[in-house]
C-alpha cells in the first residue's frame, strides 16, 4: 500500500509541478485522500463551490447605493465563464482548487495557463482574473 501511495504521490507531484501547481499541505491531503478513498475537505473550502454559491445568490444581492436587488445578467455570465475556466484549469493541473491556494503564485500559474495553453488574450485574461 505504501508503494502505491509513493507511486501516486510521485506521479501527481510531477504532473502538478509541470502545470505550475505548488505542492503544499492541502495538496498532499487531497492526494492521500484520493488514494485511501477518504472524504476530501469540506466543499466550502473549494473555489468552484463558492462561485456556485455566488451565482445562486446573485438575484438576491443588493447592489450599489440605491439598494437595487440582483446582479446584472452580464455579471452572472462573467462568473459562469470564470467557473468554466477554473474547471478546465482544475482538469489541466489534476487537482481541485482550494480557497487557501489563491495567492500570487496561483494567479501567475493561472495567467500563464490561460495565455499559453488556452491562447486567451491579455485583455480577456486580466478581465477574468479580476473576478477572483
Amino acid at each position: 500500500m505504501l508503494d502505491k501511495l509513493e507511486d501516486h504521490l510521485t506521479k501527481s507531484y510531477n504532473l502538478s509541478r509541470g502545470s505550475g501547481l505548488i505542492a503544499h499541505g492541502d495538496w498532499l491531503e487531497i492526494q492521500i485522500a484520493q488514494i485511501f478513498n477518504r472524504k476530501i475537505k469540506d466543499k466550502q473550502d473549494f473555489i468552484l463551490f463558492q462561485i456556485d454559491q455566488f451565482i445562486e445568490q446573485a438575484p438576491f444581492r443588493v447592489k450599489g447605493f440605491g439598494g437595487e436587488m440582483g446582479l446584472k445578467e452580464n455579471t452572472i455570465r462573467n462568473y459562469r465563464g470564470l467557473k468554466r475556466i477554473l474547471t478546465a484549469f482544475e482538469s489541466y493541473r489534476g487537482a481541485p482548487i482550494l480557497l487557501s491556494e489563491i495567492n500570487k503564485e496561483f494567479v501567475e500559474s493561472l495567467t500563464s495557463w490561460m495565455m499559453s495553453e488556452m491562447n486567451y488574450s491579455v485583455n480577456y485574461t486580466s478581465n477574468t482574473l479580476k473576478l477572483l
